[in-house]
């Protein structure tokens, strides 16, 4: 009888089918520890997005397994913990734990008096430490009181309590209440309904970072992330629960920029010694430094794994070789990079520059960010800070590489920071007069004459502007550098008038810095800052009284406003309503630089110069940076701008307030 071969295949197919569906995973034991504990892993377990399935044999009677084990079975650690690993955390700890005892013994007791008065069974005081700048168990009040308009912070103290940190925090927030707040809450307002970021901003948590600042980005210009490290994860570390992307925040504020606040552009930027950077080297160097129980370390060891593996090849391999950046997708995201190729940096840096690259990679791995990199609606992009410099350098794509970090100012094309370069040879003024009578003068780049952003051709009342505007053309060398042409900026925006502005909105524009008016806030500490507030600030506010007939008071108390009258604001505003339009923007523009009123018109009074204006407007962050320190490209910077900015705004004032600035005598034989 012949065999039924059909039925036989189906039949080995479904036995097998039914063996896959109930066979169990090999178990693999990895180790055990010193109380007889077997650890274990399913061998073959791991996927894309699950850990490595592991467990445990419990002894009989045995204590639970130690932290190091802990964190291997969570996942948190990619290999089992040895045994000296475990014998050199428990003895750092019973050092800790010895050293803790002896602070306590030394510590002296509180509400004690009389021999054996400490073991009395009685509520005992804390303890007080010598070292530490607060004791435990004082005490602080923090009122909320608000009216109709403002919501007003007060802090009150104990008595004999003292906290400088938080001190200067809630002064800093005092003062923004009385000084640039008022400018803030109307950009507030502006972009409340229609807010239009264009960028989400992730860097590291570093204190020396201050991305509005280094950016120059204004309320509303981009989404910031910071945490340790500047790390975005790889989609790759979530679980298929999601019980991860719950409790992180990266992904949550990539999909808000990008899905729902429709950003185009995702930065990274990584700085100079970074403290999370050193360490992620330094645990990678010497695993004994890895603590179980610290958030931070299961952190950078985790998500700085693949910038480790690229480090190590970085240093094998030639300073001057490419190393490879690629997303699991390579269309979305592939190229390759030289990493300090003249070896200025050293390996920690190295590192940072290697981890900032790496987290586009990451960025790239999250499903929701696919069809925005296809359809190219998302760009990313890598930038380094050097914290001691000031440099920023950019990652510069070309042929699909980024062969090095390239300098920002350095880049050309189409950037907005490329400077035009001269195309005239001959700068001159001409006159013309107009249907009315009137002289204009204009400024003439070889035979044509000079025109406004608008288009306008520029034609001014005063000759001595003229001529200023026509220097600040001939002084360009190869480049024209627009943003240091002060006089033609401020007579562009004159004509032009962009803003659709008037006198009466451009006096009550400037009016806004008289209460939170720089000169109008004396210190009350230190005391050598007090002095010389009283020194420099004193006599320029009482000539600003006595030349305008005002009486207006600073105060030194910070919780307290300047004493400004009504008949006194009045008198500001009509003496700022006497000038005309051109002249009241050469007001704005060096009201805004000094964050003053009183000094600007002191020095349009001819009372101070403008580089005295400068001192006197940043007269206390002068006084700190004698104290502190200076940050050359920092400090200087933000001085020399500001005397500039001042000095074109007296010139302008001057030229544009009458038309008679040049005198003229009739010479008679």
């Amino acid at each position: 009888m012949a065999k039924r071969v059909g039925q036989t295949v189906w039949s080995k197919l479904w036995t097998n089918f039914t063996n896959a569906l109930t066979r169990e995973p090999q178990k693999v034991f990895v180790g055990s520890d010193s109380v007889g504990n077997r650890f274990y892993e399913y061998k073959g377990t791991r996927s894309a997005r699950s850990n490595i399935r592991r467990g445990f044999e419990p002894t009989p009677g045995a204590e639970k397994p130690t932290l190091e084990w802990e964190a291997w079975l969570k996942g948190t650690r990619r290999f089992p913990p040895s045994e000296d690993e475990i014998a050199f955390n428990k003895q750092k700890q019973q050092t800790q734990l010895a050293e803790d005892a002896v602070t306590e013994k030394r510590a002296p007791k509180i509400g004690t008096t009389g021999k054996g008065a400490a073991d009395i069974d009685r509520p005992k005081s804390y303890p007080k430490y010598d070292d530490l700048e607060i004791n435990p168990g004082m005490c602080f009040t923090i009122l909320m009181v608000s009216d109709l308009k403002y919501l007003h912070l007060f802090v009150v103290y104990e008595v004999s309590f003292q906290m400088p940190g938080l001190n200067k925090v809630l002064e800093g927030v005092l003062r923004f209440r009385k000084t640039v707040r008022g400018d803030l809450v109307k950009q507030f307002e502006r972009i409340r309904d229609n807010p239009n970021p264009t960028a989400v901003f992730f860097t590291c948590m570093d204190s020396r970072m201050l991305p509005a600042r280094f950016t120059q980005s204004q309320v509303g210009d981009m989404f910031v992330v910071r945490n340790s490290g500047n790390m975005i994860p790889h989609a790759a570390n979530y679980g298929i629960s999601g019980y991860e992307v719950s409790v992180t925040t990266e992904p949550a504020a990539l999909e808000l920029a990008v899905k729902r606040g429709h950003i185009n552009h995702v930065i990274v930027c990584g700085h100079s010694d970074c403290k999370a950077i050193n360490t992620l080297y330094n645990i990678h160097t010497c695993p004994k430094n890895f603590d179980p129980e610290s958030p931070m370390d299961h952190w950078l060891r985790r998500h700085g794994y693949s910038s480790i593996k690229k480090l190590e090849q970085r240093l094998k391999s030639d300073p001057t070789s490419k190393l490879e950046f690629a997303a699991e997708n390579p269309l979305l995201l592939n190229f390759t990079a030289v990493i300090d190729p003249d070896n200025k940096f050293n390996i920690e840096d190295k590192l940072s520059q290697i981890n900032t690259l790496q987290q586009l990679v990451h960025i790239s791995s999250h499903g929701f960010l696919l069809e925005f990199l296809e359809k190219r609606q998302v760009f990313l992009h890598a930038m380094w800070f050097d914290v001691y410099t000031g440099n920023i350098t950019m990652l510069r794509r070309a042929l699909n590489t980024y062969p090095n970090l390239a300098s920002l100012t350095g880049i050309r094309g189409k950037s907005i920071y490329a400077k035009p370069k001269r195309f005239y040879k001959q700068v001159g003024v001409v006159d013309e007069t107009d249907e009315n009578g009137n002289t204009k003068y204009s400024v003439l780049l070889d035979k044509y004459k000079l025109k406004t952003q608008a288009g306008n051709v520029l034609k001014v009342d005063s000759e001595p502007l003229a001529l200023a505007i026509a220097q600040e053309w001939d002084s360009q060398k190869e480049h024209i550098n627009k943003p240091l042409m002060r006089l033609t900026g401020l007579t562009f925006t004159s004509v032009d008038n962009p803003l659709n502005e008037t006198k009466e909105s451009l006096t009550e524009k400037i009016m806004e810095y008289l209460d939170t008016d720089t000169l109008l806030y004396f210190a009350s500490e230190p005391e050598k800052l007090v002095k010389l507030q009283h020194e420099r600030w004193a006599p320029v506010l009482k000539w600003v009284n006595d030349a305008h007939g005002l009486d207006i008071r600073a105060t030194d108390n910070i919780m307290d406003l300047p004493k400004i009258t009504d008949v006194d604001r009045e008198s500001v505003k009509r003496w700022l309503l006497a000038h005309n339009f051109w002249t009241l923007n050469g007001l704005q523009y060096g009201v805004e630089g000094a964050k003053s009123i009183i000094v600007t018109m002191a020095l349009m009074g001819c009372r101070i110069s403008a580089e005295e204006a400068t001192e006197l407007s940043r007269l206390e962050q002068i006084y700190q940076t004698k104290v502190w320190g200076n940050v050359e490209w920092s400090h200087d910077i933000e001085h020399q701008e500001t005397c500039c900015r001042l000095a074109a705004s007296l010139l302008f004032y001057h030229f544009t307030s009458s038309t008679d600035v040049l005198k003229q005598k009739t010479v008679s034989n």
